[in-house]
């Protein structure tokens, strides 16, 4: 006889993500589904109060950040503006690390299609150095490090003065380790 097999929520929820992000990079269907994310953020952000849950939110976004589509580009960051401006303090009330919203940032800051763009994330990156922990300071200090060698002059200065203040305005709340190596 069969076996079947009982799948779980979170699996078909999984799969479902999976299929979501492999379309992301070229389809048009993607436009349609960063618009209802930014929609359901907006409206719905704060009912996301797990790690999952974001971990899926960030593995969209920062997906939309090599889409071939510029509107894609635009609304995936859009997504994250709001998720950065409005959820932060969620997200590291639901133990998202620092290293995972910095990854987003940097992706969204790395892309060459819209500069606009790149320079809006180099400036979200501020908005994390003032909510994560002292240990997590790193993280946020080590994405701009890799923008502000950046081939683009304007993208690079911004990560410059973006490091500088963040250095300035953070240096009290943290202290160097001796592990850290930059």
């Amino acid at each position: 006889g069969h076996v079947l097999k009982r799948v779980s929520t979170e699996d078909k929820c999984d799969n479902l993500i999976d299929c979501v992000l492999e379309s992301l990079t070229t389809s048009k269907l993607s436009i349609h589904l960063l618009e209802t994310l930014l929609e359901h953020l907006q409206e719905h952000g704060d009912a996301i109060t797990t790690s999952r849950g974001w971990e899926h939110v960030l593995s969209i976004l920062t997906q939309s950040s090599s889409s071939s589509l510029n509107e894609c580009i635009a609304l995936g960051f859009r997504c994250l503006e709001v998720v950065v401006g409005e959820f932060l303090p969620n997200m590291v009330a639901s133990n998202v690390s620092a290293k995972r919203i910095v990854r987003s940032l940097l992706e969204f800051a790395s892309q060459r299609k819209i500069v606009n763009v790149s320079l809006s994330a180099v400036n979200l990156f501020w908005n994390v150095a003032d909510h994560v922990k002292s240990v997590e300071i790193k993280e946020v200090l080590m994405g701009l490090r890799k923008v502000a060698v950046d081939s683009r002059p304007d993208v690079r200065n911004c990560a410059m003065r973006s490091l500088a203040s963040t250095i300035v305005s953070s240096g009290s709340n943290f202290r160097i380790h001796p592990e850290w190596t930059f």
